[in-house]
């Protein structure tokens, strides 16, 4: 049983014993805690005997990322994510009292989904509603009309 192991080092001492070795990839998610360059799994499988000029295929991981749950994050750490991942990254906003201003509640990319180098990530970040203007009460009264008593002026 290979597993475990690094492929070019098991196909180095293999070849040296008549055995042709391939090395494949197999697709598994980065949360598996896969490592890059070791043998994940082998074909034929531990046990089965090989002779000289026998094939054995060594399987390692071609690791893959996928969209995390951005709403369980904050911008910087989704911004950081993304530039890790060469994921170019949106904002937008929108008004709304139901969470914490400067909270990602919304993502174009559903979470599990396989992350692609160069994709468009658009997150939506809540923003506290403008407020609207109250009138304020005028500190100085306005001057009424008063009733003239000039007499020349009613006639």
């Amino acid at each position: 049983d290979y597993a475990g192991q690094t492929a070019t080092a098991v196909q180095k001492s293999l070849e040296s014993k008549g055995l042709v070795v391939s090395i494949e990839t197999k697709k598994v998610s980065d949360m598996e805690s896969a490592k890059e360059g070791i043998v994940i799994e082998q074909e034929p499988a531990k046990g089965e005997k090989l002779e000289k000029g026998d094939i054995l295929t060594l399987y390692i991981a071609e690791i893959y990322t996928v969209y995390p749950d951005f709403t369980k994050m904050t911008v910087a750490d989704a911004q950081e994510f993304c530039d890790q991942h060469g994921i170019n990254l949106t904002l937008t906003y929108e008004e709304t009292n139901s969470v914490e201003e400067g909270t990602i509640i919304k993502q174009n990319r559903t979470a599990g989904v396989e992350v692609f180098t160069g994709a468009n990530l658009t997150l939506t970040v809540a923003k506290k509603p403008k407020a609207t203007p109250t009138p304020t009460p005028s500190s100085t009264p306005s001057a009424s009309p008063t009733p003239s008593s000039d007499p020349e002026e009613d006639s």
